[in-house]
């Protein structure tokens, strides 16, 4: 008669031991995954903030394509030939008589210093431009003995021959008008406060005013 063997109560608590740890483990794994899956679900249910900042937090890719560098454009010299707007004189002065300019330029540098602003506003003119003044004057008045009060033709006018000089402002022509013969200067008609001529000596008296302009 055989007899079988049985298997040694011994081993039992040693697979019973590997079986609980088996469990053990696969709970972990199975606790990890949980955890894994609800930080993935908090993170796609993030909020648009969070999206945002995330996204600016990603920097930019470099363009494929770099922008060039526009090239500076030189700016132009300025002309020597050609003086600037301030240094021009607001009136043709070609023409004029050069000794009435520099008398009036001395003139308004001492208005100057007096703190009066003292301009020309119209010199030399062309017989053109003369006649043309007139031939308004006269269309204006609507007759030539109501023109000559204010502008002469071309062949009487001291502003063809280049001396004359109109001025302004009328706070200027008033101080020309008490200082200007130091140098000369005269103003030469009643109706026009505006209008001045190289009329003395420097330094004489001014003769009397006429009392409006006359062919």
């Amino acid at each position: 008669m055989v007899v079988k063997s049985r298997p040694s109560t011994r081993r039992r608590p040693a697979l019973r031991a590997t079986r609980r740890f088996r469990l053990l483990r696969t709970g972990v794994l199975a606790l990890a995954l949980v955890v894994l899956i609800s930080v993935m679900i908090n993170v796609i249910k993030g909020s648009p903030a969070e999206v945002r900042t995330a996204a600016l937090a990603i920097p930019a890719l470099p363009s494929a394509t770099p922008t060039p560098t526009p090239t500076p454009t030189p700016s132009a010299e300025p002309s020597s030939a050609s003086p600037s707007a301030s240094q021009r004189p607001s009136y043709d002065a070609g023409g004029l008589d050069p000794e009435l300019e520099k008398a009036f330029e001395a003139a308004q540098k001492k208005a100057k210093a007096d703190g009066v602003t003292v301009s020309i506003r119209t010199g030399y003119r062309s017989a053109k431009r003369q006649q043309d003044l007139f031939e308004s004057e006269i269309s204006r008045t609507g007759s030539r003995k109501a023109a000559l009060k204010r502008v002469l033709p071309a062949k009487s006018s001291m502003h063809v021959r280049g001396g004359a000089i109109d001025v302004k402002p009328q706070a200027g022509a008033t101080w020309l008008e008490k200082h200007g013969n130091e140098w000369g200067l005269c103003r030469r008609y009643e109706n026009e406060w505006w209008h001045f001529e190289l009329m003395t000596e420097p330094g004489g008296d001014c003769p009397t005013m006429e009392p409006q302009p006359r062919e």
